[in-house]
C-alpha cells in the first residue's frame, strides 16, 4: 500500500511539472493548474468507475475520464486543442511507465517490465522530436503538437501489435485491444495536420525580428531621455506657464510614443518565443494557419486578419 502511494504520489507529481510546464507560455498558472487537477479527478473517476463495473478495461475507462475533463476544460479556458493534447500526452506517459513498473515489481511480469522499458523509450523520444522535428528535410511544413501526437500513434500502434501477438500484460483487455488501439491510430494519424513553418523559413525570419526588436529598445531609450519631466533638475525650476504647458505637451508625447514601443517590444518578443516553441504563423485563438500575405507583410502577426 505504501509503495502504491509512493509511485501514485511521484507519478502526479511528475504530470503537474510537465503539463504546467508545456503549457506555462500560453496561460496562467492558476488555469494550468486548474486544468490539470480536473484531468486527474476525471482520470480518477474513471478508474473508479472501471474498478466497479469492468475491472480488466481500467486503462480505457479511466483514458475517457482524463480526456472527457481535458475537453471540459478546452470549452471552459478556450483552451487551444492539439497544445492541451500534447502536453497531456507528454505528460501522462510517465504515469503509464510508472503503472507498468509497478506492475512488474509487485507480479514479477517480465512483460511490463518490458512494456515499462518501451514507454520509457518513448519518452526519450517524444522529447527528442519535440527538440528536433522542426530541423527535418523531410518536414518540410510542421504540425502543432507533433511530438505529442506521434508519441500517442506509436505507444497505441505498439498495443496493437502486442495484442495482435496474443501477449497479455497489465491494462491490455484481450484481444479486441488490437482493434480499438488500431482505431486511435488512424484517428490519430488524421488529426495531425495543422501545419507550422519549417526551419528554413523561421531563420530569416527571427533574425528579422531579432534586429526590429534591438531598434525598438535602442529607440525607447531616445524618447526616454527626450521626456522633459525625465530632468530632474526640472523640480528646481520656476518656469514659465507656457514652458510648463510645452513640458506637460512633451511629456505626454514621449509617454505616447514609448507606451506604443513598449506594446510592439513585448508583441516581438512574444513572437521570438513563438518561434522558438514552434508555434510561429499560428493563430493564438483559433490556432489555424495565419495567411501567408499577412504574415509577409507583418512578420510579428499572432492573429488571423478575421481574429
Amino acid at each position: 500500500m505504501l509503495v502504491n502511494f509512493l509511485i501514485g504520489t511521484v507519478g502526479i507529481i511528475i504530470f503537474l511539472f510537465i503539463f504546467w510546464k508545456r503549457l506555462n507560455e500560453d496561460y496562467s498558472s492558476e488555469i494550468i493548474f486548474q486544468v490539470a487537477t480536473a484531468i486527474l479527478i476525471g482520470l480518477g473517476l474513471g478508474y473508479s468507475v472501471s474498478l466497479l463495473f469492468l475491472p480488466a478495461w481500467f486503462f480505457w475507462i479511466s483514458t475517457l475520464g482524463a480526456l472527457a475533463a481535458m475537453l471540459m476544460m478546452i470549452f471552459k479556458f478556450k483552451l487551444r486543442f492539439y497544445e492541451t493534447f500534447e502536453a497531456l500526452i507528454l505528460s501522462g506517459m510517465p504515469l503509464i511507465s510508472l503503472m507498468f513498473f509497478k506492475d512488474s515489481m509487485s507480479s514479477s511480469s517480465l512483460n511490463s517490465f518490458l512494456a515499462f522499458v518501451g514507454s520509457l523509450v518513448l519518452i526519450f523520444l517524444s522529447y527528442w522530436l519535440d527538440v528536433n522535428y522542426r530541423n527535418f528535410v523531410w518536414y518540410k511544413s510542421g504540425k502543432i503538437g507533433f511530438a505529442g501526437l506521434t508519441t500517442a500513434i506509436l505507444f497505441f500502434l505498439a498495443r496493437t501489435v502486442i495484442a495482435i501477438n496474443g501477449l497479455t500484460m497489465i491494462s491490455f483487455v484481450g484481444k479486441i485491444e488490437a482493434i480499438i488501439s488500431g482505431a486511435v491510430v488512424l484517428i490519430g494519424k488524421k488529426k495531425n495536420s495543422a501545419p507550422i513553418f519549417p526551419a528554413s523559413v523561421l531563420t530569416p525570419v527571427s533574425n528579422f525580428l531579432t534586429a526590429k526588436l534591438h531598434t525598438l529598445e535602442k529607440r525607447k531609450k531616445e524618447i526616454s531621455k527626450e521626456d522633459p519631466f525625465a530632468n530632474s533638475s526640472r523640480l528646481d525650476d520656476n518656469a514659465s506657464p507656457d514652458a510648463e504647458a510645452d513640458e506637460q505637451f512633451g511629456h505626454a508625447r514621449t509617454s505616447a510614443i514609448s507606451k506604443e514601443l513598449t506594446k510592439n517590444i513585448i508583441n516581438v518578443r512574444k513572437v521570438l518565443t513563438r518561434i522558438k516553441l514552434g508555434k510561429y504563423g499560428i493563430c493564438e485563438e483559433c490556432g489555424q494557419m495565419i495567411d501567408t500575405e499577412r504574415l509577409i507583410a507583418f512578420p510579428e502577426a499572432t492573429l488571423c486578419a478575421k481574429d
